[in-house]
């Protein structure tokens, strides 16, 4: 923590020299109420809103399971790198990945449906790295050649997820910045994976359909009929989660 508050006093000091304090601030204060949001495909959320007995899988689970092969492509590799070095062989079968957002949308490349767990179940058990942590890896040149050592002050626990956004995009705000900018400071969808802008949520531990409060569609990928997004909005009614579709 005392990295990340050396770069959060910084970036708060480059902002007065530019007369951006009072933005910055403002911001602050709204990442401060920001959420984890999980993007996953439509039949991945009525398989979880058909049963509480239903988990939300990891994909290491599904690997393991037998329900995904892996693409075997460099990402595949990367994100092994990634995940090993963050959390360990056995940890990062446990991670649920999302991303930091203000609307409630995430990064749809991963799925159509944004899914946004309750606080009160993930707060305790919540971590953030300042950007999706292949792209960060590599960025930082975090390999074998430097025993895969991760600089420090990019990562924050929970509570200090506002902190950890400021020190990472307070040089991007300007006197005029406004509150309608800073869900896309936050968030921003790029052409490809590599330039996807977020900052990555890892949720230890599982998730099923009461751990969730809303469900939201932007854009569909593959339209579902009518009845079946009805018979989906009753189903989450049930565990007190709303449906919010285009």
């Amino acid at each position: 923590m005392a990295a990340l508050k050396v770069r959060y006093d910084a970036a708060k000091a480059r902002a007065t020299s530019r007369g951006a304090l009072a933005q910055v601030n403002e911001f602050e204060v709204a990442v401060g109420n920001s959420r984890a949001v999980l993007c996953r495909a439509w039949g991945e959320v009525v398989r979880l809103a058909f049963s509480d007995n239903e988990v939300y899988a990891t994909f290491y689970q599904r690997t393991e399971a037998g329900l995904r092969i892996p693409d075997g492509d460099k990402w595949d590799l990367l994100r092994a790198n990634a995940d090993n070095t963050l959390f360990g062989d056995e940890g990062k079968k446990q991670v649920r990945f999302g991303a930091l957002s203000l609307d409630g949308t995430g990064v749809e490349r991963y799925g159509e449906c944004s899914v946004t767990p309750k606080e009160s179940m993930i707060a305790h058990r919540a971590s953030l790295i300042e950007e999706n942590s292949v792209a960060f890896m590599k960025r930082h040149g975090v390999t074998a050649a430097n025993d895969y050592a991760m600089p420090m002050g990019h990562q924050a626990d929970w509570s200090a997820r506002a902190t950890l956004a400021v020190a990472k995009l307070a040089d991007q705000i300007t006197p005029a910045t406004t509150s309608t900018d800073y869900s896309r400071c936050l968030l921003a969808a790029g052409p490809d994976g590599w330039t996807d802008h977020f900052m990555e949520v890892h949720i230890w531990g599982p998730l099923t359909i009461r751990s969730m409060e809303r469900v939201t569609v932007r854009h569909w990928q593959n339209k579902p009929r009518k009845s079946e997004v009805q018979a989906l909005r009753e189903k989450l009614q049930g565990y007190n989660v709303t449906l919010s579709v285009p």
